[in-house]
């Protein structure tokens, strides 16, 4: 058993980044809305189109 296995058993493990494959590869239950952190995924080149579709869907 590895030690974020070890963390898991007696405490929540949650997401502060925003990259999006850290997400997926730890499995966090949550993930925190730090505008800072929103910003840097949005600003990456390969999440463009999130952004784009969230602007298209305010309209």
């Amino acid at each position: 058993m590895n030690s974020l296995e070890q963390l898991r058993q007696f405490s929540k493990v949650v997401a502060d980044t925003g990259d999006f494959e850290s997400i997926l590869a730890y499995r966090p239950i949550d993930a925190t809305t730090n505008p800072s952190l929103i910003y840097a995924a949005a600003s990456q080149e390969k999440y463009r189109y999130l952004s784009e579709k969230a602007v298209a869907k305010a309209k």
